[in-house]
């Protein structure tokens, strides 16, 4: 059963992200049902460099792996940072370079998660 990120909200505690040990963060929300990500995202697209971005209202969710690390607009590790094994994290914007095909997904400021490290996404 596909949910919208609406009612998945309505339904669930939303936590404010804080810092824990080792620069992992806490999840945005848990224990929702998700679905396969997809290829097909709708939305609106601004490109620089190699880089484009699009707009997208959606929930993702990282693998069960210690220590998921996030990176910055230009793909670069951010050190000390990571997001939590098997969390849900809100996302705006999908962040793809057209030379390599790397996608990100941004989960803060200037804060993105791979596409590698995720999955699955909930679309609103």
């Amino acid at each position: 059963m596909k949910k919208t990120l609406k009612s998945i909200l309505n339904s669930m505690a939303i936590t404010i992200s804080v810092f824990a040990p080792l620069g992992a963060l806490t999840p945005a929300i848990s224990n929702a049902e998700v679905t396969t990500p997809s290829d097909e995202v709708q939305s609106t697209e601004t490109k620089y460099g190699d880089w484009s971005d699009s707009v997208i209202h959606t929930v993702v969710q990282t693998k069960d792996l210690l220590g998921i690390p996030l990176y910055d607009k230009d793909g670069n590790v951010i050190e000390y940072r990571s997001l939590g094994a098997n969390s849900f994290w809100f996302t705006d914007t999908r962040h793809e370079n057209s030379k390599t095909g790397e996608v990100f997904y941004r989960v803060a400021t200037n804060e993105y998660v791979s596409e590698k490290s995720l999955t699955s996404y909930v679309e609103k």
